[in-house]
């Protein structure tokens, strides 16, 4: 049996702009694709797809049996986005180290999974740019390194000028006490070294000004950029000289952002960025300094493209 296509994001326009009527019917037939697309979570499909779980999750059973169709089980996709968030923080936090190879089978058992969701997991993030998957070849974190800071960090600091001058006049006094709230939470996550829970205060302080821009665009480019940025935000939250630093510039832009001071305010939150950007740069060509030189040797050895197969050093007696 045929089916048609749905463009992603589809299903749920055109199931609201349908009598609820017929709107059975119709989901019926939407929810195909939509259900398909969230198995194939792992195989590749954007993060802001997966933020859609919820919804998608409800066109499964009935449907899927009416249909004929194969999916997975529901403790099967919830099982592989847990495996999924797991090796992602184990990346961001440097638990799987920068460069290294990942053996599945030893994730599998730390984790107490099969290969199976591993490999599904490995394969979304792959799409998102965390890990290497090639042919013949045990998987590889992605390196940090200096060009992606020089990519990053230019643009979100221009996405966050930006919010500023869209949103300074959308903000409350609530909205600025709230962004000092989590500055104070900031400075209480990194006097106790919980460098994740302090990037999450530190996130959701910057997405207050995100949201008060009213800016969709600017709201999920700032969004995908965060997601890259939070290796490299973790490696830099990670050294203790920053916080001090960091915290000061919170609670300046705060004060900027209440005296009403757009000018000002735009490019004071820019400079934090410039700054953040030279002091991961530090780190990094500080880290690649202090590596080993075998190390150093064995990453130039993984880069160089395959000669065919390896002589053998011991020659067999005949």
């Amino acid at each position: 049996m045929s089916r048609a296509v749905v463009p992603n994001g589809a299903a749920e326009n055109v199931a609201e702009e349908i009598p609820s009527t017929i709107q059975g019917l119709c989901v019926s037939a939407l929810g195909v694709d939509v259900r398909r697309r969230r198995v194939d979570l792992h195989a590749g499909v954007p993060a802001d797809d997966r933020d859609r779980r919820g919804w998608s999750q409800t066109m499964s059973g009935s449907v899927t049996s009416q249909m004929g169709l194969e999916t997975l089980p529901l403790e099967r996709k919830l099982l592989g986005d847990e495996v999924y968030a797991a090796l992602r923080k184990m990346i961001v936090q440097g638990r799987l180290a920068p460069g290294g190879k990942i053996v599945e089978g030893d994730l599998a058992a730390r984790l107490g999974v099969s290969r199976t969701p591993v490999r599904e997991a490995l394969q979304h993030l792959e799409y998102e740019g965390w890990v290497v998957l090639q042919p013949g070849h045990s998987p590889r974190v992605v390196p940090l390194t200096t060009k992606k800071v020089e990519e990053i960090y230019p643009l979100i600091a221009v996405l966050e000028g930006l919010a500023v001058h869209q949103g300074m006049k959308h903000l409350t006094e609530a909205d600025l006490e709230r962004m000092e709230q989590l500055t104070a939470a900031m400075e209480q996550h990194g006097r106790r070294g919980d460098v994740e829970q302090m990037l999450a205060a530190d996130a959701e302080f910057h997405a207050v000004l995100h949201q008060r821009s009213q800016n969709e665009q600017l709201q999920r480019m700032a969004h995908d950029l965060r997601g890259q940025l939070e290796r490299l935000e973790y490696t830099y939250f990670s050294e203790p000289t920053v916080l001090e630093g960091s915290l000061k510039r919170h609670r300046k832009l705060v004060q900027l952002l209440r005296r009403g001071d757009v000018r000002v305010a735009r490019r004071a939150i820019e400079r934090q960025w410039e700054l953040g950007q030279q002091a991961v740069m530090e780190i990094l060509r500080r880290r690649e300094k202090a590596q080993p030189r075998e190390e150093k040797k064995r990453r130039a050895r993984g880069k160089q493209p395959a000669r065919g197969p390896a002589k053998s050093l011991y020659k067999v007696k005949q």
